[in-house]
């Protein structure tokens, strides 16, 4: 059963612009459920039909599936049939999934169950760093329903509930069998999927109901989901603001839209996507600038291969999206750039399998592996399976010319960005007291025998993990040490750096520094006191700082120390997040 009292424990973290053709004014709903989105209310995006960036679908493969050259599938599990190497019985109606990255090689797929009558909850296929099922189990039981949901940066995952006015969001760790705490700030409502913004930690949400809403969860504390603000979206035109609403009960205010059954969420560079199965439509919402447009709609595309849309998910490299049908034909449809425009295009079908729908599509965390399901699969049953093939890396939207009433304007897609280091990473850390000098900045610094957590970490504050500051109260170590290894494979033309901290923090990137951040000038030992201004921001403020520094292909470090501005001090808090924007194409090699 679910455990209201336990949160899971800490666990690794892993996570173009379309043309406008015109803005035509919104039109007026029922104002007993809010305004319902028209087709006159935004900009269209020029996706259309097209063959893809693969070939044409094949013969279907002994599994049934019809899939490009090159790629192939096999079957990880069957609904009522244990899991390979474990005592897993896989649950029946599997539904919403994703990846997570298990330290030192290999992965954790996890699975909703969307069985009603608390026999819902979530499944784990286990897998070694050659693809191999080493074992399964169960981390959530004694729920309702849980369709979607969605990953989080700091590496758990949020299990919704599609049950009507008392669905809830439970978080779960990956890696541990039987346990999963309900998120009740998150709302009560029918919910279907869930996606994180890895910058500021705002959770988006879809409600799985003719009337319902896209909402948005602010935590009080980033990456602390058990209080915070929930709000659901306005949209006026193409501009998305959003309104207070309660936890306990579905909006349906007339100042907040509805949208036709929402869907599958999924967050990539600085877009969250969206769909909704009424109209068979995938949103765009512009993060940073809260605007939304409908990417694709079935009513308007000609020769439009996806109905039924339902769960989304986006490439981690290349950022083609990859969207599950409710039925339809039973396909993974891919919207991608290909020559120019974006094009949509079937990337996999299942045959002999009509009475059932494609969910949980997630790719493995290097992105060579694709996992979904059937969701009744054949007699009821589901399957699960997994597609291995040549998925490209890299989608680079080029340039366009676009005519917009009253005249023609160019407009160029944004690069998009890539999260190095999410916020909610585990860290390794030294708590010591000790004086490390400079040799722990470097790349090749041997770091096994210090301790790791997920931050955020410090003490005093709420943290998720708790450091040292020694044996007394008023003599408190000055200079904590942290470090975080990522892997890079391109170049970026810019990097930031999203940085929490209290007091003082000095940052650096393969043994340079970087970045300081409420610190004096000069040389830094362990005995600096950062100034006892905090320099315009409080420990639960991120700071955004435009950094330069040289990446290699393949590991990389950013190591950082926090200083204290006394010995008394009371409190110490410490996070961050990198993030790449753009691509300069291959990285040096070391």
């Amino acid at each position: 059963m679910i455990s209201a009292e336990r949160d899971p424990s800490p666990v690794p973290s892993r996570m173009g612009r379309r043309r406008f053709l015109g803005t035509v004014a919104a039109s007026t709903g029922a104002l007993v459920v809010g305004r319902m989105l028209t087709g006159a209310d935004f900009a269209f995006a020029d996706v259309v039909a097209g063959s893809g960036p693969y070939s044409a679908l094949g013969a279907a493969d002994a599994n049934g599936i019809q899939l490009p050259a090159g790629f192939t599938s096999r079957v990880v599990a069957r609904t009522g049939t244990a899991v390979a190497n474990s005592t897993y019985t896989w649950h029946g109606a599997p539904d919403g999934g994703a990846c997570f990255a298990i330290a030192g090689g290999g992965w954790v797929y996890v699975s909703n169950s969307e069985n009603g009558a608390g026999a819902g909850g979530v499944g784990a296929i286990q897998f070694s760093s050659t693809g191999a099922i080493t074992g399964g189990y169960r981390i959530l039981s004694g729920t309702t329903r849980n369709c979607a949901g969605g990953p989080t940066p700091w590496g758990t995952w949020l299990s919704c509930e599609e049950n009507g006015a008392s669905g809830k969001v439970f978080e779960c760790n990956p890696f541990a069998a039987s346990q999963g705490v309900v998120r009740t700030a998150m709302g009560s409502f029918n919910h279907e999927a869930a996606s994180v913004d890895p910058l500021t930690g705002r959770i988006y949400l879809t409600e799985d109901d003719p009337s319902g809403r896209l909402y948005r969860f602010t935590p009080t504390v980033a990456g602390n989901l058990s209080a915070g603000t929930l709000e659901a979206a306005n949209v006026s035109g193409t501009a998305v603001t959003w309104v207070p609403t309660s936890a306990s009960a579905p909006d349906r205010q007339a100042t907040t839209t509805a949208f036709n059954g929402g869907e599958g969420t999924w967050i990539h560079g600085r877009s969250l996507f969206f769909t909704t199965k009424g109209n068979n439509r995938v949103y765009e919402l512009a993060l940073d600038t809260q605007q939304l447009t409908i990417l694709y709609d079935a009513a308007t595309t000609a020769n439009a291969p996806l109905t039924g849309v339902d769960n989304i998910t986006a490439h981690p490299a290349s950022g083609d999206l990859f969207i599950g049908e409710d039925g339809g034909n039973m396909e993974i449809c891919l919207i991608a750039w290909v020559n120019g425009v974006r094009q949509i295009t079937p990337f996999l079908r299942i045959t002999g399998q009509s009475g059932s729908e494609i969910t949980g599509p997630a790719f493995s965390p290097d992105g060579t592996r694709l996992y979904l399901s059937s969701q009744r699969g054949t007699n009821g049953n589901g399957i699960t399976y997994e597609i291995t093939g040549p998925f490209r890396t890299t989608s680079t939207p080029p340039p366009t010319t676009t005519t917009t009433a009253p005249a023609p304007t160019t407009t160029v897609a944004p690069p998009t960005t890539t999260t190095l280091v999410a916020t909610g990473s585990v860290w390794r850390y030294l708590d010591n007291g000790t004086n490390q000098g400079t040799a722990w900045r470097a790349i090749d610094f041997v770091d096994t025998a210090w301790k790791s957590g997920a931050a955020p970490l410090g003490y005093g504050d709420p943290v998720t993990t708790v450091v040292s500051f020694g044996s007394s109260s008023t003599r408190k170590f000055i200079t904590t040490y942290f470090r975080q290894a990522f892997n890079a494979s391109t170049g970026f033309t810019s990097l930031s750096l999203r940085l929490r901290r209290d007091d003082g923090a000095v940052v650096y990137l393969n043994g340079i520094e970087v970045a300081r951040s409420n610190m004096p000038t000069g040389t830094i030992s362990n005995t600096t006191l950062a100034p006892s201004t905090m320099n315009g921001a409080d420990e639960t403020t991120f700071l955004t700082i435009p950094i330069s520094g040289q990446l290699y292909q393949g590991k990389n470090v950013v190591a950082v120390e926090v200083h204290q501005a006394a010995r008394t001090s009371s409190d110490l808090v410490f996070d961050a997040a990198l993030i790449g924007t753009g691509n300069t194409g291959p990285l040096p090699t070391r």
